[in-house]
């Protein structure tokens, strides 16, 4: 990464707008515009469409990514108690 991306991202969570746009995301998580486009148009986004544009509040962004994060710990929690020899670890070749 650049010094000109590094000027462009937030350094606290106070400075972040309330709500925010394709380009904020981007900035936020380093995703693609292409990707912060198709988040903002997803139904299960918790975005706000007013007029043409479509936004997220900060804090609901902040939330949909730690319920993202659960999710995908679950998921591999489960896939693993039931294939048990697929996690690969030491363990497995010792």
């Amino acid at each position: 990464m650049d010094d000109k991306q590094d000027m462009n991202r937030f350094q606290t969570y106070e400075e972040i707008p309330l709500f925010l746009d394709a380009k904020g995301i981007v900035q936020i998580l380093g995703v693609s515009l292409t990707t912060a486009y198709n988040m903002l148009r997803d139904p299960a986004f918790p975005a706000v469409k007013i007029g043409r544009k479509r936004l997220v509040r900060k804090e609901k962004l902040f939330e949909w990514l730690q319920e993202r994060e659960t999710d995908v710990k679950a998921a591999q929690e489960s896939y693993y108690s039931i294939n048990p020899f697929k996690k690969k670890t030491w363990s497995n070749f010792l």
